[in-house]
């Protein structure tokens, strides 16, 4: 299922006769140093959409209108461009009407920072496309299992041939709304909100970009570990936890969850031989768990045994708690009773 996005408008006046904006693309707050990025973008669209016209206007070329048909993948084109103090490098790739099924057949191209789709505003059956691609490209990240972030544009092209439009803006607006990350109306041949459409990009994969790595950040509690401790009985002593915790390499540990060191391992949150290192590092004991076991104090299969108290007896206990309790209202009656 796609993730609804804030979709951001722009021009959208342009289709009921208004004359084209001026955007202030909102600046990104970042205290940080100046960054390089590089930025792929794809531009997805229907045969005469205008795909190479809005490319070249991007790219800061002269608007052709006898443009040839794009009957293969060729190099992209890049465009060098400062926002906010960052530096953005953009290859926009064309993706060719004949070679689109064979794009997504081929997988969809993971590197892919940010989708265009163009939707021409003097073709009626141009909506239609757009939904293809669109579907075809969240079918085809989803059988490729590709997870990465992407940025989806809508840009609406030819809004200088208002007069020929097949599609108002109330119908784009409720097409595109939690859609796409921005709507874009523009025309290559006046370069109207071009401008707006090369900062929006850099602006939304800055912001997308923080989102990622905030993301990534440890949480509060995942910071917080015990503090290794000095005292040599610390080794002999008996632990008990619920998840795996790296403190407790080369000590005797109960875990009320099952195979918690084999998960922790296969997760990449326990390194291999971890007791062997803790106690090469004077931190733990080599066999701590069958030590405790020889020694009285870590009874046999405890992980299991734990394991299964906390998933099995303690709903038990408590519904007959909550049972008795209706009947008697005396707690230690019901745990009484299950006991017996």
């Amino acid at each position: 299922m796609p993730k609804k996005r804030n979709t951001t408008f722009y021009g959208l006046n342009v289709l009921y006769g208004g004359k084209p904006d001026t955007y202030d693309v909102e600046e990104h707050e970042e205290s940080s140093p100046s960054k390089d990025f590089k930025i792929n973008v794809y531009v997805f669209g229907a045969r005469s959409s205008g795909k190479t016209a809005l490319i070249d206007c991007l790219c800061d070329q002269e608007f052709n209108r006898r443009q040839e048909h794009t009957a293969y993948f060729g190099p992209p084109k890049t465009i060098h461009i400062t926002v906010n103090e960052n530096r953005f490098d953009i290859n926009f790739h064309e993706v060719p009407t004949s070679n689109t099924e064979s794009f997504f057949i081929n997988g969809y191209r993971p590197h892919a920072n940010v989708v265009i789709y163009l939707l021409d505003i003097t073709d009626r059956f141009s909506l239609s496309d757009v939904k293809l691609y669109l579907n075809d490209t969240e079918h085809s990240r989803c059988s490729n299992n590709i997870l990465s972030e992407h940025l989806k544009f809508l840009v609406v092209t030819k809004s200088d041939r208002i007069e020929l439009a097949t599609k108002n803006h109330e119908e784009i607006r409720e097409f595109a709304q939690n859609k796409f990350d921005a709507v874009v109306v523009t025309s290559a041949k006046e370069r109207t909100h071009i401008d707006t459409l090369k900062k929006k990009i850099c602006t939304a994969y800055l912001t997308l970009q923080n989102k990622i790595a905030d993301a990534k950040k440890p949480t509060t509690s995942e910071l917080i570990l015990p503090l290794p401790s000095t005292n040599t009985q610390s080794c002999d002593k008996l632990h008990r936890s619920h998840t795996y915790n790296p403190y407790f390499a080369g000590r005797a540990v109960v875990y009320s969850t099952l195979f918690a060191e084999t998960t922790a391992l296969l997760t990449g949150k326990r390194k291999l031989f971890a007791n062997t290192r803790a106690a090469a590092n004077g931190k733990g004991k080599l066999f701590a768990d069958t030590r405790a076991m020889f020694a009285g104090k870590r009874p046999l299969f405890a992980n299991t045994r734990t394991a299964l108290t906390m998933h099995c007896i303690k709903p038990k206990i408590v519904n007959a708690h909550e049972c008795h309790k209706d009947h008697s209202g005396s707690t230690s009656e019901s745990v009484s009773l299950l006991i017996g």
